[in-house]
C-alpha cells in the first residue's frame, strides 16, 4: 500500500500538511526503513507537532533512544512547534531507557510547566530556563525569558545566570552584553562571580580575549577556578598560547588539587611544541600528588545501566 500511496503523493501538485503527515505515518507504521522515514521527514517543507511526534514515537518503538533525544532537541531548536503531551511521553520513555535522569526530570518539568494553569513561581521559570540552556537551546531560553518578563515576573540572579549561560553557549555575544548591562541597569542586580564568569566564557568562546581580560580586570573579586578553566579551554581552542600559559599557571595556583588545570596547561605547551614545558607540568602534577580522574561512560546491558571506567593515558 505504501508504494502506491507514495506514487499518488509524488503525482500531487499541492500536497498540504495533512498529506505529508499521512505519508510520514505510513513510513512509521512500516517500521523497517529508517532511512526512508528520516529522508521523508527531512524533505517536509514544514512540520507540526504530529510530524515530530510521529518520528519520536517511531524512534522509541524501535529502540532508537539516542535518536529520539536528538530529534527532541532538534524540535526545540527548530521553533516549529511546542512539545505536547505525546512528545514528552516519548522523551521520558527514551530517557528512562538511557538512564538520562537529568533530561528526563527536565522533560517532566516542561510538561508540568506548559500545562499549568498558573505559572507564577519564579523558581519554575528559572528551572525551565536552566533546562533549555543545558540542552543547547539558547534561542528558546531567551524567548522564555522574554515571556517571563511579559508576565510581569522580576528576574533574580539565578535567572540571569541561565540567560548569560545561554548567550555564551549560543555564541550570542551582543545579546550577552545587552543582558549583562540590563541586569544592573534595569533590575538593580549587582553581578556576582558566576555572572562575570559567564561573560568571560562568552568572550573567550568567541575568541575575544581582550574583552575577557577587561572583564577580569574590572571585577571586584579575583577570578575563580571555573573562570580560569573556561579561559584556558578557549585559549587551547583558539591557539592563544601566550595567554593560555598565563591562565594555566594561575589556574594551578587557584586550584592546585584539580587535575584539569595541569592537563589543559600541558596541552597548551604541547600545541606550542614545548615538550620541556609539558614535562615540567606533569612533574608538578606528580609532586602535588594529583592524579587525572579516569574517564567514564554509561553502557546499557539487558536494561541495566552499567558504569565502565577507562584508564588514564
Amino acid at each position: 500500500m505504501l508504494p502506491h500511496a507514495r506514487r499518488v503523493f509524488d503525482g500531487g501538485t499541492d500536497n498540504d500538511m495533512f498529506a505529508w503527515n499521512c505519508l510520514l505515518r505510513g513510513y512509521a507504521r512500516e517500521g523497517g526503513d529508517a532511512d526512508a522515514l528520516h529522508d521523508f521527514f527531512a524533505r517536509m517543507p514544514s512540520r507540526d507537532s504530529i510530524s515530530w511526534n510521529t518520528v519520536l514515537s517511531w524512534c522509541v518503538a524501535n529502540g532508537e533512544y539516542d535518536e529520539a533525544i536528538a530529534v527532541f532537541r532538534e524540535m526545540l531548536v527548530s521553533h516549529e512547534c511546542q512539545p505536547d503531551r505525546v512528545t514528552l511521553v516519548s522523551v521520558v520513555s527514551a530517557t528512562a531507557y538511557l538512564g538520562a535522569l537529568a533530561l528526563g526530570l527536565w522533560a517532566h518539568a516542561f510538561y508540568v510547566f506548559e500545562n499549568a494553569a498558573v505559572k507564577m513561581s519564579l523558581d519554575t521559570w528559572n528551572a525551565m530556563l536552566a533546562g533549555f540552556t543545558a540542552n543547547g537551546c539558547s534561542a528558546r531560553a531567551l524567548e522564555l525569558f522574554t515571556r517571563m518578563e511579559s508576565k510581569g515576573l522580576v528576574p533574580n540572579k539565578i535567572t540571569f545566570n541561565s540567560v548569560l549561560n545561554a548567550c555564551s553557549h549560543g555564541g550570542l555575544v551582543d545579546e550577552g552584553i545587552r543582558y549583562f548591562e540590563r541586569m544592573s541597569r534595569v533590575y538593580g542586580i549587582e553581578p556576582d562571580i558566576a555572572h562575570y564568569g559567564c561573560m568571560v566564557d562568552l568572550f573567550s568562546r568567541a575568541g575575544l580575549f581582550e574583552k575577557a581580560a577587561e572583564i577580569i580586570q574590572i571585577m571586584p573579586m579575583g577570578p575563580d577556578a571555573s573562570m580560569l578553566k573556561a579561559l584556558l579551554g578557549a585559549c587551547r581552542t583558539h591557539k592563544n598560547l601566550q595567554l593560555g600559559k598565563k591562565a594555566g599557571h594561575r589556574l594551578i595556583e587557584a586550584a592546585p588539587n584539580d587535575h584539569a588545570g595541569y592537563v589543559l596547561l600541558s596541552n597548551i605547551y604541547a600545541l606550542d611544541g614545548n615538550w620541556g614545558g609539558v614535562h615540567k607540568v606533569r612533574k608538578l602534577m606528580l609532586d602535588h600528588g594529583v592524579l587525572k580522574i579516569p574517564g567514564s561512560s554509561s553502557v546499557e546491558l539487558n536494561g541495566v545501566i552499567l558504569l565502565t571506567l577507562h584508564k588514564c593515558c
